[in-house]
């Protein structure tokens, strides 16, 4: 493991790492102090460092509740009574042309990176659907912005309250403070101009040159590569000269990056070829599994369940799969739900493993091409 060298700087400074992902953010924070090695250390909010990357909205487009708080119980309950809208990265499935709205609530549900996603190959194959829209007055760098606030504040809060004869800390280091902010490879000048718009009116930094040159990206592939390096795993084939590759499968999108190190003095790497990105995350996965479940449920009383059932499948049966020679269960329902006909017995349907494993097969033939393309177009062996 690569010995962190301390901080050369001359004052004292903070720096927030924020992960926007399809269901779940996370934080990172370190003090850093000139000439000591600086500590990242990761936030934990109510015990858990996975904050839900979810906001609900009232009609008037007021933030209500925003990450953890957007799970608490009886959340569903106040959202249906007051109408409020949720916004959230992950979506089930991908809206068809005719199904605008998936609950009889007034619930919406979207998947940000999808409305900032470049203009590539990649992003086209999800052109034929309807990206679920925005909440009504609402655009995408407003509820960035939202988010990214919220963030901010569980990060400070955390600070404040781990260090408690230092509660200033956070207001002292404000125009000290730098923001890094992770993106998925190929997100270039426009995604991340939007996302600087949304940092400040986030209020993580002023509209100045000054307060831009605080906010810094790393790509998904470029962070991968630091986890590694930090945790030894690419050490042998570094020192053999082999150039190495990262597959970070994440919620929306397939990240594959390919590096060598350029100088070992400074720990210097170069991408072998273009990093590739692709739109075939874990909701996609899900995505398959509700198509299926509408085909298979289409004409039965189990019509109105599909959102619950493919729900109950991304966050349990999804995780558990790991053969496909093994018939897997999703539990929906009460008991007394049955259905030999349709495989419904007591509240679970079963399914063929070879059908849930069809769900997986777009995402794992993605990874298999890509990681080839990039070793075939690699001078560097990897």
């Amino acid at each position: 493991m690569p010995t962190r060298q301390p901080y050369s700087g001359t004052q004292r400074k903070l720096v927030l790492a924020f992960d926007l992902g399809t269901t779940f953010s996370g934080i990172s924070y370190s003090i850093l102090d000139p000439g000591e090695v600086a500590e990242i250390t990761r936030d934990r909010v109510g015990g858990d460092s996975k904050i839900p990357t979810i906001i609900y909205c009232d009609k008037h487009g007021e933030v209500r509740a925003v990450g953890a708080e957007a799970k608490r119980e009886g959340i569903e309950a106040d959202a249906e009574d007051k109408e409020w809208t949720k916004a959230e990265w992950q979506v089930l499935f991908v809206l068809p042309k005719d199904c605008a709205h998936f609950f009889t609530l007034v619930l919406w549900s979207f998947r940000f990176k999808l409305h900032l996603r470049p203009r590539s190959s990649s992003a086209a194959l999800i052109a034929s659907h309807t990206i679920p829209p925005l909440p009504e007055g609402k655009t995408v760098i407003d509820v960035f912005a939202e988010f990214l606030r919220y963030l901010h504040q569980c990060a400070r809060t955390y600070i404040e309250e781990t260090y408690p004869n230092r509660a200033d800390m956070c207001k002292n280091l404000e125009n000290r403070t730098d923001f890094v902010l992770t993106h998925p490879n190929g997100w270039e000048g426009t995604q991340q101009s939007q996302i600087r718009r949304a940092a400040v009116w986030a209020g993580l930094i002023p509209n100045s040159p000054a307060g831009q040159q605080r906010l810094s990206f790393v790509t998904e592939g470029e962070a991968s590569l630091h986890r590694c390096i930090q945790e030894g795993l690419t050490t042998h084939a570094i020192e053999q000269g082999k150039g190495v590759l990262t597959v970070d499968a994440g919620g929306d999108t397939i990240d594959v990056t390919a590096y060598k190190q350029t100088s070992q003095d400074t720990q210097s790497f170069e991408e072998l070829v273009a990093p590739n990105c692709h739109f075939q995350g874990s909701v996609f996965v899900t995505s398959s599994a509700r198509n299926y479940l509408e085909n298979l449920l289409e004409n039965s009383r189990f019509i109105d369940d599909i959102p619950n059932i493919a729900e109950c499948f991304d966050k349990g049966t999804k995780l558990r799969f790991h053969n496909d020679d093994d018939a897997q269960y999703i539990k929906f329902g009460r008991r007394g739900d049955k259905d030999p006909l349709l495989n419904i017995r007591s509240g679970q349907l079963k399914l063929l493993g070879s059908d849930v494993a069809s769900f997986f097969e777009p995402s794992i033939q993605c990874i298999v091409e890509s990681i080839e393309k990039q070793r075939a177009e690699s001078e560097t062996q990897i």
